[in-house]
């Protein structure tokens, strides 16, 4: 396996394994700080990685994971626009979640793969999309399944705020699913 590649797997574990524990922390405590810079370094490095390794190829796994690089920037910018962003806390956690969502499709998929053995061609892509199916719509439920955001039921903004982000997740995840299509009909 290319160094790379190898990189990628292990800084998008650590990204998974950061995120489990953050998701059961207070918010904004010492560790969630500490655990969700982890996140943030791990997962960026990760993806680089593996957008270095493709060479940005305009493949559709490719194109997300771009994608996701950008949603992680403005999920920390969030945290940098208390002042000017009413739900910054809304727009933090939903684009935290957004990538940590990406993280274990990832890793779901590859795991799959694994245990299929096929790593790569249509059956691969054909669990992958299955993969990003249920966990989009068990992250979803999950995060719908927490009325109460930092202690508190959320405002009208934080709500808007909740109910676009999962406009993004499902967009996101259909396309990604539609973009595979291709590629696991074979």
């Amino acid at each position: 396996m290319h160094p790379l590649s190898l990189f990628h797997l292990g800084a998008g574990l650590l990204a998974v394994l950061a995120a489990c524990v953050i998701f059961a922390l207070p918010k904004g405590s010492r560790l969630h700080r500490v655990l969700g810079w982890t996140f943030v370094v791990a997962m960026g490095a990760s993806l680089l990685a593996i957008l270095v390794r493709t060479a940005l190829a305009p493949r559709p796994f490719v194109v997300y994971a771009g994608g996701v690089l950008l949603v992680l920037v403005a999920a920390v910018a969030m945290t940098r626009a208390r002042r000017r962003v009413v739900a910054w806390r809304a727009w933090h956690g939903a684009l935290m979640a957004l990538s940590c969502l990406a993280a274990l499709m990832a890793m779901g998929g590859l795991v799959g793969g694994v245990a299929l053995g096929a790593t790569s061609g249509p059956a691969f892509y054909r669990q992958f999309n299955v993969v990003i199916a249920v966990l989009t719509v068990a992250g979803l439920a999950f995060i719908a399944m927490r009325p109460v955001l930092w202690g508190r039921v959320p405002r009208p903004a934080e709500a808007t705020a909740r109910r676009r982000y999962a406009a993004l997740v499902l967009a996101s995840s259909a396309a990604l699913v539609a973009g595979q299509w291709p590629l696991a009909a074979g």
